[in-house]
């Protein structure tokens, strides 16, 4: 009956709640069944996924430790039980941004379970397994772990909610491609079934992914509505300082910076820079995440120099953990070669944007929205240096490639044309 409660707690976001009922139970249980006990160690995981749930990592990944390190000791490390706890501690270090420490104990789960493919837990793991290649910018490697698992889901037995989650996925990682008018699709889908569903929270979270499909599509207005939409949900489930909101509050403030609302995005921005330099250090990808876009409103004020130290700490930061061709790696990377271009150093500027563009050519398909970014920020330093011809050749190149994977009147794809134009005459 106490379980059960705390069940319906965590499901209506009330963590407190449920966290004070579980940890009643898990104290008695402990005392009358000994800490050993599956009954004890099934509570102990459960006041772990509340933690979880509620944002609180660190806390989340002491309890299951606590479970996991009695399981291989009683079960062994291949037992269903431990290889379920060693999944929840890969979902929380996904939280804690430890991407690689993640992947490689997910595919260690992934050979060592003996399970049907279409098992609970083995469709879970797969699951984990596609949003940390997206994490780690593996897309294609992505797709084809959601693409396994389509085939599994397709199955008319198979629960409404599996292939919902899959759907928002691969929604995730178009976007993460620049498939914008896909990912836009597929989110839309996915809200319809999420509101017949009455997942109000899973919709929330939808609302903001769609969001960032329309910010990148240049359709601001709409991106803040459904941010505002999302927030109200969160508000009413959430506290106030939980990183699914502090996610939110994040996604409003860049749209209003790509709005030119450059105060009103800074205050925002370093208010969640702030909170989750504290709750999570420095280093952590989404921390850091904010931090370029502090820098790239910084710099939109022309405070130049303060942008250009922020883009420097992200890309110390990440690069050796994420990797030099990351896709976010090489954002900060256009980002520096752009501050350096206002700074006067055409030079550096240019041999960064270069290199930039060479490794995106590698790591993403060659129509991607930052690609065509870094032809345009290549044809400001070539317009600069008189360099008209080469400017030209960059501009056009950024135009043809804003028109296919944007629209035609996408500020960006104006930009371009406008460049391009200028330089014609």
């Amino acid at each position: 009956m106490e379980e059960q409660e705390a069940i319906l707690n965590y499901y209506q976001g009330r963590y407190a709640e449920s966290l004070k009922t579980l940890s009643a139970l898990l104290e008695k249980q402990t005392e009358m069944k000994g800490p050993r006990h599956p009954w004890t160690l099934n509570t102990q995981n459960n006041v772990g996924m509340v933690f979880l749930a509620d944002g609180k990592y660190s806390e989340a990944l002491v309890m299951f430790e606590e479970v996991f390190d009695i399981q291989v000791k009683f079960l062994g490390l291949d037992h269903p039980n431990t290889l379920r706890t060693h999944h929840f501690i890969c979902m929380t270090l996904h939280e804690m941004g430890k991407y690689q420490q993640e992947f490689k104990m997910l595919s260690c789960i992934s050979e060592m379970q003996d399970l049907q493919e279409d098992h609970e837990d083995a469709l879970s793991i797969q699951q984990s397994l596609s949003i940390v290649l997206e994490s780690l910018g593996k897309y294609e490697e992505a797709l084809e772990v959601i693409g396994n698992l389509e085939k599994i889901l397709n199955k008319p037995e198979h629960k409404t909610e599996d292939s919902v989650l899959l759907a928002h996925n691969r929604a995730i990682i178009y976007n993460s491609l620049g498939r914008y008018f896909e990912a836009e699709e597929l989110f839309k889908q996915v809200i319809e079934w999420e509101s017949q569903l009455k997942k109000e929270l899973e919709l929330s979270k939808t609302k903001v992914n769609l969001a960032g499909v329309e910010e990148n599509l240049g359709r601001y207005d709409k991106a803040l509505k459904n941010c505002s939409e999302a927030l109200d949900i969160q508000k009413k489930i959430l506290r106030k300082n939980h990183p699914v909101i502090l996610a939110t509050r994040h996604r409003i403030a860049s749209i209003l910076g790509k709005q030119s609302k450059s105060e009103e995005a800074l205050e925002i921005l370093q208010e969640i820079l702030r909170k989750r330099q504290k709750r999570w250090g420095n280093s952590h990808p989404l921390t850091c995440l904010v931090e370029l876009d502090v820098a790239i409103v910084m710099k939109q004020m022309g405070k130049i120099e303060m942008a250009l130290d922020n883009c420097q700490r992200c890309y110390d930061s990440q690069k050796d953990y994420l990797g030099s061709e990351h896709p976010f790696i090489l954002k900060t990377q256009k980002t520096i070669g752009v501050i350096l271009n206002k700074m006067g150093r055409k030079g550096e500027a240019l041999n960064i944007l270069n290199n930039t563009l060479n490794s995106l050519m590698r790591v993403l398909v060659p129509e991607h929205s930052l690609t065509a970014s870094v032809y345009y920020e290549l044809g400001v330093v070539l317009e600069n240096s008189a360099r008209c011809f080469d400017a030209y050749q960059m501009y056009s190149q950024s135009l043809k490639l804003r028109e296919k994977t944007l629209t035609g009147e996408h500020p960006d794809t104006l930009r371009s044309r406008d460049a391009t134009k200028r330089i014609l005459n």
